[in-house]
């Protein structure tokens, strides 16, 4: 869950979701973006697509189970690209 902060999404697009089963979003992290320690009541399988960063890297799977307090910090000049899956949608 997140308090309310600012967007620190340059760009969003949701790429599937099937009924109450999963979502599949597509997030584009501004340079310099952060996205605060926050966490999800759903399973999130998150896949850096594009960019490097503080806590991301490219190629890399990361996995957050229901609960698990993360943060996404996008110290780079250009945009890092992941595509997150959420099991259930939130």
């Amino acid at each position: 869950m997140r308090k309310n902060t600012p967007n620190p999404y340059a760009a969003h697009r949701n790429l599937m979701r099937l009924g109450n089963l999963f979502s599949l979003d597509e997030y584009h992290i501004s340079p310099r973006g952060h996205d605060p320690t926050h966490y999800h009541r759903c399973l999130e399988i998150v896949y850096v697509r594009k960019g490097e960063s503080q806590s991301h890297h490219q190629g890399q799977f990361y996995l957050y189970k229901p609960g698990q307090v993360h943060e996404v910090i996008n110290n780079s000049p250009s945009d890092l690209v992941v595509i997150c899956l959420t099991i259930p949608p939130e």
